[in-house]
Order: structure tokens, then sequence, then C-alpha cells
């Protein structure tokens, strides 16, 4: 059994962390092929997420509320207490279909020497309904033996292994703790 620890940055969004919780709870695969740990790590200013996600919860999740607020301090709070090995960062918003996680631990399986895996960013609703956010067009990319390299992971979505985020530093908390978090640490990890 694979054991991963999925990082949760929250800041309000009670009703749609809720339901990505959920969502990530009826993944396939979940306690036959793989554990998971759920950290959620919030700068929310109230308790209000606190409370929502421990009464729904309880154990099922850990909860977390950094210092200082900001996503990519969120992020690197919640992988400084991640149990284990493989560290996956979500959005709180995002709706994870069934075997996204099944599927990323077998793209880390498949591709032993790739430090980061992210995914497929397809818009829910709205004018935008359907259509791919990330990678976009404009993004660079080369496909090789159906897996597609792209210059920049956002992190939206992201796998990594904990050993090598915490090598190139995490993310950036001075720069980029509001925005632009995934494509800071893509350069460090190329860098690397």
């Amino acid at each position: 059994m694979v054991n991963v620890s999925m990082v949760l940055p929250c800041y309000n969004r009670i009703d749609q962390t809720i339901q990505t919780i959920n969502l990530l709870l009826s993944s396939n695969g979940l306690g036959k092929e793989f554990f998971l740990e759920i950290i959620v790590s919030d700068s929310s200013l109230d308790n209000k997420l606190e409370i929502a996600v421990k009464e729904k919860f309880a154990e099922k999740i850990r909860y977390l509320k950094p210092d200082k607020p900001g996503i990519a301090t969120n992020k690197n709070a919640g992988a400084k207490i991640a149990s284990h090995p493989i560290l996956i960062f979500c959005d709180s918003d995002m709706e994870v279909e069934p075997d996204t996680i099944k599927n990323t631990i077998n793209a880390l399986n498949k591709n032993k020497t790739a430090a980061g895996i992210g995914g497929q960013v397809v818009w829910k609703n709205g004018e935008k309904n359907g259509t791919l956010d990330r990678p976009r067009k404009e993004d660079r990319m080369i496909t090789v033996d159906n897996t597609t390299y792209i210059e920049a992971l956002y992190s939206r979505y992201f796998a990594t292994y904990k050993k090598v985020f915490f090598e190139v530093g995490g993310y950036d908390e001075e720069v980029f703790n509001m925005r632009g978090e995934g494509s800071d640490l893509s350069i460090r990890y190329w860098r690397a």
C-alpha cells in the first residue's frame, strides 16, 4: 500500500472544502491501494472552516492553522507535518475525480525519475464550463511516449516527494505567498 499526504491550502470556501474532502474520501483505491492522510491548512481569519471540517470529518483529517496567511505558507505548513513520503497539494475548491489519486500514484510509479506530476484542470460551471484551464496551449509542452512534459507545473493539483520538495526549499513564502507559487517552484525543480 502506498502512503500519501494530501495538503489542502484553505481560505474560507467552507462548502467547497467540504465537497473536496468528500470527493477525496470517496476516491477509488482508498484503503486498498493507498492510504490517504488529509491535512487542511487554513488561513481563514475566523474559525468557521475549522468548526465545519472538524464537525463533518473529525479524526479523518488533520487540521492546521499556520501563523501567517498565504497559500505558500499554507502548503509549506501542511507539508511540514505530513507523515508520508508522497505529497499531493490540492486546492480546496477542486472537484477531484474518483481515479485521480490512483492515476497520480501510477504515474509516479511509471516515471520513477519524475520529481513532480500535475494534471489537467478543467473549469466546471460558469461561462468557461468544460474548457481546459491548465495546462494552456501557450504553455511549452512536449509529449514523449504518452507523457507530456511541461515547462511549469501549476500547483492547483501537484504531486511530489516530500524529500524533493524540501530539498528545493518548498514554496517561496516571501515573494510568491499569494500567487505564482507553482511557477516559482517549477523553476527550482528544473534547476535541481
